[in-house]
């Protein structure tokens, strides 16, 4: 009888490795069809959303995505399907984890520095104490101090996240020149 069992066991075992191993390929493997003419960059970019586990984060006065554009692609990867969709657009993109950034391709990725900053209640200006910082590109991580201060270290185009206990957490893409 516990010959059987463990053999049972092992069974279980192999098939949960094998059912599970499967899943994070599915995801990298997702595969897009798009066919869309002189449509605006932001509705092709919604439709991306729909179909995928992606989302576009950009800053409207640095890409234009009002601008028309066509693209056909049929079961294409995200990489395949961003290369064509934005290529000669002068707009570049960096994908980190689930989130895609769009930016001009003049942006000086290589232009680390200190961000520093103060961080408020919205509602009565208090400074929030603990609110945490994290450079998406990188995975630096600060939190606030108890003047709602704080500093990371963050290039053109890098998202920060500020997320806090129990409020909605917030991404911010830094722009050139921004040292706040």
């Amino acid at each position: 009888m516990d010959r059987t069992n463990f053999k049972f066991r092992i069974g279980l075992l192999i098939l949960g490795l094998i059912l599970f191993s499967s899943v994070p390929y599915q995801l990298s493997a997702q595969q897009i069809t798009l066919d869309a003419k002189q449509e605006k960059l932001s509705d092709v970019l919604q439709k991306i959303q729909e179909q995928s586990q992606y989302n576009f984060l950009y800053n409207n006065t640095l890409v234009n995505v009002a601008k028309e554009v066509s693209i056909s692609v049929k079961d294409a990867d995200i990489t395949n399907v961003l290369d064509k969709l934005l290529g000669g657009s002068g707009i570049s993109y960096k994908i980190i984890d689930n989130q895609i950034t769009l930016f001009p391709q003049t942006f000086n990725q290589s232009n680390e520095r200190e961000i520093k900053g103060t961080i408020t209640d919205s509602g009565n200006k208090e400074p929030l104490i603990g609110v945490t910082v994290i450079n998406k590109r990188t995975n630096a991580v600060a939190t606030s101090d108890i003047d709602g201060n704080y500093k990371i270290k963050a290039a053109n185009g890098d998202a920060i996240e500020f997320s806090f206990i129990g409020m909605e957490s917030q991404t911010l893409t830094v722009a050139p020149g921004a040292n706040t």
